[in-house]
């Protein structure tokens, strides 16, 4: 996903930080006072996951000024938005933690009628999405994803020239491990994304929050732990764009957008992105507004405005994403509807898993797993 990086500094009222993101997101443009002040819509989305010049032309065309945050994992998104006060309108969750905020009342019911583009999203989204009861009804679908792993195709196939390459094997495998930590190994922070990866490689229920199954999972990364050189959630992305990681667990969107910078860097680092054999989690990226939200009519502007076809489609072929807007879909790149890694064939969708929400005790639960992973080395 590609990141604006802008530093946090927050002053009251009104935070620093938004006249940054404001002047380096929309170009500094200069924009007629009356509306400057009196239109904004404040947005809260994944790093590296907008186009900037697609919001410029929306400020150009309505006058509406757009204030950008960015995070990079669903738990920091809950952290800020559940505590209250964050003064965003606009929020962008995968969807399974869109079913946390609406049990918590932070969201908004889409009112479907003020979005003239709402039947732009292809209707398998909504089918996948029944398994999350309400999520359709408080949300739009911006991207989707699944989560799988990348490698570098030289450094691989250097170190381990007979290896599985389209299986978890080669992270999970410790003997593959260990023969890739010379060339850098990176897997996502985030254990809503990877640890069902686990359960599906040892063959259990991807969703599973069983002690026994658990144990398992802990106890497969315990052998590879030594050979992983770093959990990040978005840090993975430049180091296998500048060669610095030869193997990572990953969002396909960040994958792609790797492959593009490693390609403009011209210094021959070839990407290659694998959805498992084992199964994989798909995932949507989704649009809501916040119940506390200010500026609602902004934010059903804007909203309707991400989800026209031309604009999803200029989002899409910037960021290297799958889109779910089907009325996108003419306006893709060739090399993007053709890429089965982005639009992958029924047979591979089908082994694609959904990630369900979990109580508060099964989170604990898994956390308490996951940082027994990634801080005992």
């Amino acid at each position: 996903m590609k990141r604006l990086n802008f530093l946090h500094k927050a002053q009251s009222p009104f935070p620093l930080k938004e006249v940054v993101i404001t002047s380096l997101l929309v170009g500094a443009i200069a924009l007629p006072i009356a509306y400057a002040k009196d239109k904004v819509v404040r947005v809260y989305n994944w790093s590296d996951y907008m186009k900037p010049e697609v919001l410029e032309d929306f400020t150009q065309k309505t006058g509406i000024k757009v204030i950008y945050d960015t995070f990079d994992s669903n738990e920091m998104l809950l952290a800020k938005t559940l505590a209250g006060g964050s003064q965003y309108d606009i929020v962008v969750p995968s969807s399974f933690t869109v079913s946390y905020l609406i049990q918590a009342g932070k969201l908004e019911k889409i009112d479907f009628n003020k979005l003239e583009n709402r039947d732009n999203i292809a209707p398998f989204v909504n089918e996948r999405l029944e398994a999350l009861p309400g999520v359709s009804d408080y949300s739009v679908a911006y991207m989707w994803n699944s989560t799988g792993f990348a490698y570098n195709v030289k450094e691989v196939t250097e170190r381990l020239p007979n290896a599985d390459t389209d299986s978890l094997s080669l992270l999970f495998d410790p003997q593959n491990a260990k023969a890739l930590a010379s060339c850098g190994i990176y897997v996502l922070d985030t254990p809503t994304e990877v640890m069902p990866l686990a359960l599906m490689y040892l063959g259990l229920d991807p969703n599973s929050t069983k002690d026994e199954d658990l144990a398992k999972v802990e106890e497969l990364f315990k052998d590879i732990r030594p050979y992983i050189k770093k959990f990040h959630s978005s840090e993975y992305l430049n180091a296998m764009a500048n060669g610095d990681a030869c193997l990572a667990i990953g969002w396909s969107g960040d994958f792609y957008n790797a492959k593009a910078r490693a390609k403009d860097a011209g210094k021959g680092v070839d990407i290659r992105y694998v959805i498992p054999k084992e199964g994989s989690i798909v995932g949507f990226d989704q649009l809501t507004i916040l119940s506390s939200a200010e500026n609602k009519a902004e934010a059903y502007q804007l909203i309707d405005f991400l989800i026209d076809g031309k604009n999803n489609a200029e989002i899409a072929n910037f960021l290297d994403y799958s889109t779910p807007n089907q009325a996108a879909y003419p306006y893709l790149t060739e090399a993007s509807r053709n890429d089965e890694g982005l639009y992958p064939p029924k047979e591979v969708i089908d082994r694609m898993q959904m990630f369900k929400p979990q109580t508060q005790k099964e989170q604990k639960k898994i956390m308490k797993r996951w940082l027994n992973i990634t801080m005992h080395k």
